[in-house]
């Protein structure tokens, strides 16, 4: 029996192996590591391992590898169903933690981006006189820096900016500056934010997503502006990153971002409620998507159950264990993610909502059986109580998580650090019932197209490509295309609907 080609050649010898020569290697061997020559040589040992073969072994190898990491998955772990398959990073750590302790080179370039989106919100950013909302936002900021406290007034909207404002005046001093750093803080912290999607974005789209937010007009200009609507943008990307996420790979963590996160945006101005009503709606229609799935129904019967099923999913969700012969019944057998979604994200915003129930019943009675005051207090105590046991019922050990991260955020901003308790009802009725009273005003009094037209003056750089390239990804039903062309299109609508159009509303666009 011949001798393998390669094992009568010595360690040192370093003549070229030609196609078609006898001394050629075999075509599934390739060269050893430097580190395996090295090795001393145990007895019973080949003489010399200047080449290695790759083809059993290394195929049993790997096939060993493959089943290591699959016995590191977590337990209970569902397979992974949704729009983008995510590498987990090693070890179980977050996204976030990975990308420090061991950045690529997409990581590191966007945050070149974001510093360089820092720099262009810090130069002379005291150089501009003060807007009269930025006078009365600072003032009442420097009122709460020195001592004077603070009371929630929907006027000036949530209390996160005049908590953030006053904490800067207390540690710098108080100035122009000092009242817009947390504004452009916030602005080249969303500059990042597309790091959160690179996974499903690509690394050339994630940067160039990062350097048009960078240099975008519109977001420069009101970085650069002691205004909310900064922070809330800020707060609705990353509510719509944590459901991108947790519809990928469900884990826990991005609950606990998506509830944090919907705590300041409540905390930060009423855009919030536009914000939650697009996710919800989205949300409703993957689980209606993902339900018909399950049932395997296709063509025009897919169509009929669509339309039937997409305005109660939610309801679907909410009662999952007490419609289990129904469901199975129809072959809905495994829990959607997007179902705990709607369920989390619904339970914790009912209760703000509260105040939307005059609109059917009407203002509160102030002579009724508990007075105004009392009755409000008594029906977001029953709605918080409902909501309660639907999210309970969903899962008893991770809904009361959730549920005290958003109660503690919420009571400590509105109620100022718990010493002005009228913040409870400030967050839970106030500001929904200001805003809705304030439609009917129409502040500014702009004309319905007033988006149509300043959108394009500002933003054409993103808006015509946006347009042509979201159309074709559109038609090639890329599913991120589909969150994002909603996510335009149905906060355009909602803005250009209400009463009040302004300036600063582009940014949410």
């Amino acid at each position: 029996m011949a001798r393998h080609p390669t094992r009568h050649r010595a360690a040192g010898d370093r003549r070229r192996y030609l196609p078609g020569r006898r001394n050629a290697p075999h075509p599934r061997c390739r060269p050893a590591r430097r580190r395996h020559a090295r090795l001393p040589r145990q007895r019973g040992a080949p003489a010399v391992r200047g080449r290695r073969c790759n083809s059993i072994r290394g195929l049993a190898g790997r096939v060993r590898a493959v089943r290591h990491a699959h016995r590191r998955r977590p337990a209970g772990r569902r397979s992974v169903s949704a729009p983008d398959r995510i590498a987990r990073p090693h070890g179980g750590a977050s996204a976030l933690l990975h990308a420090v302790r061991a950045p690529d080179g997409l990581v590191l370039t966007v945050f070149v981006v974001a510093l360089g989106g820092l720099v262009l919100r810090l130069l002379d950013l005291g150089n501009r006189a003060m807007h009269h909302d930025e006078s009365l936002h600072a003032t009442f900021a420097w009122y709460l820096a020195e001592g004077r406290g603070y009371e929630h007034n929907p006027l000036m909207h949530g209390p996160l900016l005049f908590h953030t404002v006053a904490a800067t005046f207390k540690l710098a001093g108080d100035g122009d500056v000092t009242a817009r750093l947390p504004i452009a803080l916030a602005g080249a912290a969303l500059v990042a934010t597309p790091l959160l999607f690179r996974r499903s974005l690509g690394p050339v789209a994630t940067t160039f997503a990062a350097v048009l937010l960078a240099v975008s007009p519109v977001l420069l200009y009101f970085s650069r502006f002691a205004r909310n609507d900064v922070i809330a943008v800020l707060w609705t990307v990353l509510i719509v990153a944590a459901v991108w996420r947790y519809r990928a790979d469900g884990r826990d963590r991005w609950l606990v971002v998506a509830a944090a996160t919907l705590a300041l945006g409540f905390a930060t101005k009423e855009t919030n409620y536009i914000t939650l009503a697009v996710v919800l709606l989205y949300l409703d229609a993957t689980l209606t998507g993902a339900l018909l799935d399950q049932s395997g129904q296709r063509g025009i019967r897919r169509a009929a159950l669509t339309v039937a099923l997409l305005p109660v999913a939610w309801v679907v969700a909410a009662l999952w264990m007490p419609l289990t012969p129904v469901r199975a019944r129809l072959g809905w057998v495994e829990r959607p993610r997007e179902a705990d979604l709607v369920v989390v994200l619904g339970t914790l915003t009912v209760p703000f909502l509260v105040a939307a129930s005059q609109i059917v019943l009407g203002q509160p009675d102030e002579a009724g059986f508990l007075g105004a005051r009392e009755g409000v207090t008594v029906a977001v105590l029953v709605t918080m109580g409902v909501t309660a046991i639907v999210g309970s019922a969903w899962d008893a050990r991770r809904w009361p998580l959730l549920a005290g991260i958003v109660l503690a955020i919420t009571l400590a901003l509105y109620t100022t650090w718990f010493t002005s308790p009228d913040g409870f009802l400030g967050a839970f009725w106030g500001q929904l019932d200001y805003w809705l009273d304030q439609q009917d005003v129409r502040r500014g009094n702009q004309p319905w197209f007033y988006y149509l037209m300043m959108l394009p003056l500002y933003e054409f750089l993103v808006l015509i490509p946006g347009v042509l390239g979201g159309v074709w990804l559109l038609w090639r039903g890329d599913r991120l295309t589909r969150l994002l062309a909603w996510w335009f299109a149905s906060t355009l609508f909602a803005l250009t609907f209400a009463g009040e159009k302004m300036p600063w509303l582009n940014v949410h666009l």
